[in-house]
This record gives structure tokens, C-alpha cells and sequence, in this order.
């Protein structure tokens, strides 16, 4: 790895290839996760085996942790796979949601991109209406508490680092920038593979 003053921002095979080592191990948990949250489903082998493959393959998964060394997509889907698995252990138990596991994974999903704060929401919407045909769904949204509490601590930090970085308070890291969307860009990434 080189310590010294760097004269470019390309990464260096050597940072190159531990992030493809993390990639891949967070890649096999991944996979575990998705196994542990079928399993908790009671989903048959073949419906677990399909889940796997769709959301590693389907996803461009694969290709992040296995050939781009795109640390930031395989972190998200990391996060997305242990909020998935916490909630889909405190809504088909008895229990509430692991609150750690919950918390952090919820952190970490927002921290990374903050538009998954609407993944969050997803899987929050789904714990909440899954748990309330047992309970109510008040004692579902309380059970939800570390989620929020993530939420809001990666909100908190997102919000400091771009007002230190931008030197005004922003949303979007991106500063003045827009995202320009035309008819063509989104169909072409559709069809992309």
C-alpha cells in the first residue's frame, strides 16, 4: 500500500484486491443472512436456493464483490440482508427484532446512500404489517425503536459531514450537482446486461 503523498486518486492494486477479499467474505455472509431469513420463513430448499441466487445474481451483486471492488453496493446489500434477516426474526417470533443487529444495519444502509432510507422503510413496513396480524401494530412500531434510533444517527452524521464538506447544510453529498434523467438513460440501464 503506498503511505506516502498520493498524486492520483486511483486505487492501487493492493487496495484493489483487499477490498475484492472483503467483498467476498461479506459476499458468503450475505448468502448466509439470505439462507438464515428463508430458513426463518420456512421456505423450502428450492424457493432458498432461488432467493440466494436472485438477490447475489440478479442483482449485480456478484459482479461488486467479486470483479469491480465496489465496497459501497456490497456493504448496502450487506446491510439490506442483516436488517432483512432482524426483522424477519422478530416478525415470525415471538420476540422483538435483534435491536444491535437492527440498529447497525439500518445505520449502515443510510450512511452508505442515503436513498435507502427508503429500503428501510420497506423492510420497516413489512415487519410492522407481518407483526401486527400477531400483536398490534403500536407494539410493532415501538419494537422498532433501534431501527429509528439508526436512522437517525446515520441522518446525524450524513448531515455534519456534508455541512463540513460543502460548508451549508445538504441533503446529497453531491453539492450543487443534479442527477439529469432523460427517456434513454433509464433504459439503458435496464437493459444493460
Amino acid at each position: 500500500l503506498s503511505w506516502g503523498h498520493r498524486t492520483s486518486h486511483a486505487i492501487t492494486a493492493p487496495e484493489h484486491w483487499a477490498v475484492l477479499a472483503l467483498s467476498s467474505c461479506l459476499l458468503v455472509i450475505i448468502c448466509v443472512l439470505v439462507a438464515l431469513t428463508c430458513e426463518r420463513l420456512r421456505l423450502n430448499v428450492a424457493s432458498a436456493a432461488t432467493a440466494i441466487l436472485v438477490f447475489v445474481f440478479g442483482t449485480g451483486l456478484f459482479v461488486y464483490s467479486t470483479y469491480w471492488a465496489s465496497y459501497s453496493h456490497v456493504s448496502a446489500a450487506f446491510a439490506f440482508a442483516l436488517l432483512m434477516w432482524a426483522l424477519v426474526k422478530g416478525s415470525v417470533g415471538a420476540t422483538a427484532p435483534p435491536a444491535l443487529a437492527a440498529g447497525l444495519a439500518a445505520c449502515l444502509l443510510v450512511l452508505v446512500r442515503n436513498i435507502d432510507v427508503l429500503a428501510v422503510g420497506f423492510l420497516a413496513a413489512g415487519f410492522v404489517v407481518t407483526r401486527a396480524r400477531s400483536s398490534s401494530a403500536r407494539k410493532a412500531l415501538m419494537e422498532l425503536w433501534s431501527v429509528a434510533v439508526g436512522v437517525v444517527v446515520a441522518t446525524t452524521i450524513m448531515l455534519a459531514y456534508n455541512r463540513y464538506a460543502t460548508g451549508h447544510l445538504a441533503i446529497s453529498s453531491y453539492g450543487p450537482e443534479w442527477f439529469h434523467l432523460s427517456l434513454s438513460g433509464p433504459a439503458a440501464v435496464a437493459f444493460s446486461y
